[in-house]
């Protein structure tokens, strides 16, 4: 079984991979998800001059065989330049969410509709491209 240790860059990330089903998906994969997952509270802390802490605490508190980053496009032009950004020698994989990782919530319409109690909300259909970011979509 590999031990993963996650980066993330907020707390809606924190909760995904946190989760019951996500980590029940990843034993299903022969993974272990690392405690604790590290949040860095915003993007801007995920630039190597800022995120050194994050994968030492992640190295000493959890001793992960791999490290994975995740966290959002939002306003880069593309996730080659989130990743060229964050790039750092001691991550293994950064896992990048179109705009925002929110709009994974917005894409699951029978989700949105038992959490908003509204069998009429209609979904989003392309929730990666709305005008607003997804988490003012979701206000």
């Amino acid at each position: 079984m590999t031990k993963i240790g996650f980066i993330v860059e907020g707390e809606c990330e924190k909760l995904l991979i946190e989760s019951a089903n996500f980590r029940l998906w990843a034993i299903q994969h022969d993974l272990e998800i690392c405690d604790p997952v590290i949040n860095v509270r915003g993007n801007s802390n995920l630039c190597p001059k800022n995120i050194e802490p994050s994968i030492t605490d992640c190295r000493n508190m959890a001793n992960p065989d791999k490290i994975i980053i995740l966290t959002d496009l939002e306003c880069e032009p593309c996730v080659m330049a989130t990743k060229a950004r964050i790039n750092h020698k001691n991550v293994d994989q950064i896992i990048v969410a179109k705009k925002a990782l929110e709009a994974w919530f917005l894409a699951d319409t029978i989700a949105m509709r038992r959490w908003l109690k509204n069998d009429d909300f209609p979904g989003e259909t392309r929730p990666e491209q709305t005008t607003d970011m997804p988490w003012e979509r979701l206000k």
